[in-house]
C-alpha cells in the first residue's frame, strides 16, 4: 500500500505547487484577471448628486462578456480616447448621454458611436456623459448638476434606451435612488468577499480550468436557450407586453410617465440656457423579433419619444427604421449577428458605427 501514499503525496505536492504558481501568476504577472469580480469597481464610482459616474482621470482595462477593452476617462469622469492627456474642459459643443449603449461597454471609446462621432468631426469637443444603468431621472440629474457647477454645452443628445423604464421604476424609489451606489462603496471601502469570490480574484488559472469545463459539459440546446434569452429579457420586453414583470412601484405605464416627466424638466432646463435638444431611440435584440411580427407597424418606444419630441427637438432621430429595412432585406438573426455582441443585447462595433452613420445623415448642429 506504500504506492498508494506515495501517490497521493506527489498528488498533494502537485496541487500545492498547482497553487503557488497560479496564486503568482494571477497576483504579480497576468495584466487583467478576467474573473475578478472587482474589476469595474475599479472606475465605476458612486456620486451624491447623480447616483454614479466614471472615476476621473482613469486609464485602464475592463471586460465584458469575453471582450478585454481598454477604458479611459477625462478629468470630468467622461469616457473618453486614452490618448487625450486628461485635459480639464468644461465647455463642449455637444454632449450625448444615455446608458450602457451610450457608454458602449465592452468597447473601448475609439469604437463607440460616439468615440467615431468625435473622430470625424474634431472642430468640435465632444462630450460621453453617458454610464452603465443611466435612465431620465439620472440624465436630468446628472446635466443640472453639470450647468449649475459651470458647464457649457450648445446640443445635448439624448440616447433613450429601452431598458430605462423599467430602471425609472427603480429610481422612484427615492431610498433606492440615494442608496444603491452608497451600498456598492461601502463594499469598496470593505473588501467583503466570499470564498468563491477570493479564488476569482487569486486562482486565474484554476478558475479558467472550471469554466472550460463547465462549458464543454453544456450542451447545445442549452447554449441555444441561452441566446433565445436574449430577444425574452423582462427589461425589454415592455414594448410589446403589457404584462412584462420587474415594475413594482409604478408599473409600465407609470414607469413611462415619470420617464416623460424627467425629460420634460430636462428640456425645460436646457431651453432656459439656450442649449438645442434631440433624442435618439434604438431597438434591443427583443424589438428586432417585434419588427419581424409587426412590419410597418411603428415601435412603442418610437412613438412615445417622436411624440413627445413635437415642437421640443432639433432632431428626433429613429434608428427603428433602419433596423426594419435590414431586416426586410435579410432576417432577425443576421441583423442580430451583425451588429449585437454575441451573446449580448448591446451593439458591437458595427453597430456603433450604423450608428454613426445616422448621427452624421440625420443630425442637424451647428458645426
Amino acid at each position: 500500500m506504500n504506492w498508494i501514499k506515495i501517490l497521493c503525496s506527489q498528488l498533494m505536492i502537485g496541487i500545492l505547487l498547482f497553487t503557488i504558481v497560479d496564486y503568482t501568476y494571477t497576483n504579480h504577472f497576468l495584466s487583467l484577471n478576467p474573473f475578478d469580480p472587482e474589476i469595474e469597481k475599479k472606475y465605476r464610482v458612486s456620486n451624491q448628486f447623480f447616483h454614479h459616474s466614471l472615476k476621473p482621470n482613469f486609464k485602464g482595462k475592463s471586460m465584458w462578456g469575453r471582450n478585454i477593452y481598454e477604458i479611459c476617462t477625462d478629468s470630468n469622469g467622461f469616457k473618453s480616447k486614452c490618448n487625450n492627456n486628461f485635459e480639464d474642459n468644461k465647455n463642449f459643443e455637444i454632449g450625448f448621454i444615455g446608458d450602457s449603449f451610450t457608454e458602449a461597454v465592452g468597447l473601448p471609446f475609439d469604437e463607440s458611436f460616439v468615440g467615431i462621432f468625435a473622430e470625424n468631426n474634431q472642430n468640435l469637443k465632444i462630450a460621453n456623459l453617458g454610464v452603465s444603468s443611466y435612465s431620465p431621472t439620472i440624465y436630468l440629474e446628472k446635466i443640472k448638476w453639470h450647468l449649475d457647477n459651470g458647464y457649457t454645452f450648445k446640443h445635448i443628445i439624448v440616447f433613450v434606451d429601452i431598458s430605462d423604464i423599467q430602471d425609472e421604476d427603480h429610481y422612484s424609489n427615492y431610498a433606492n435612488f440615494r442608496k444603491d451606489l452608497t451600498i456598492i462603496h461601502q463594499e469598496n471601502l470593505d473588501k467583503i468577499v466570499n470564498l468563491k469570490t477570493f479564488i476569482k480574484k487569486n486562482f486565474y488559472l484554476s478558475f479558467f480550468a472550471y469554466n472550460l469545463l463547465l462549458n464543454n459539459l453544456k450542451n447545445e440546446s442549452e447554449n441555444s436557450d441561452s441566446l433565445d434569452s436574449i430577444f425574452t429579457q423582462s427589461r425589454s420586453s415592455w414594448t410589446f407586453d403589457q404584462n412584462s414583470q420587474g415594475y413594482e412601484n409604478l408599473g409600465i405605464q407609470g414607469s413611462i410617465n415619470r420617464a416623460l416627466n424627467k425629460l420634460e424638466k430636462l428640456y425645460l432646463i436646457l431651453e432656459q440656457n439656450n442649449i438645442k435638444m434631440s433624442v435618439a431611440v434604438y431597438p434591443w435584440p427583443a424589438q428586432l423579433e417585434e419588427i419581424k411580427r409587426n412590419p410597418n407597424i411603428q415601435n412603442m418606444q418610437s412613438q412615445i419619444w417622436e411624440k413627445f419630441c413635437l415642437g421640443k427637438c432639433t432632431n428626433f432621430i429613429d434608428l427603428f427604421s433602419i433596423f426594419e429595412k435590414e431586416i426586410n432585406e435579410n432576417s432577425v438573426e443576421y441583423v442580430y449577428s451583425k451588429y449585437y455582441i454575441n451573446g449580448d443585447v448591446h451593439f458591437n462595433y458595427e453597430g456603433n458605427k450604423l450608428i454613426y452613420e445616422q448621427l452624421e445623415e440625420n443630425l442637424v448642429i451647428s458645426k
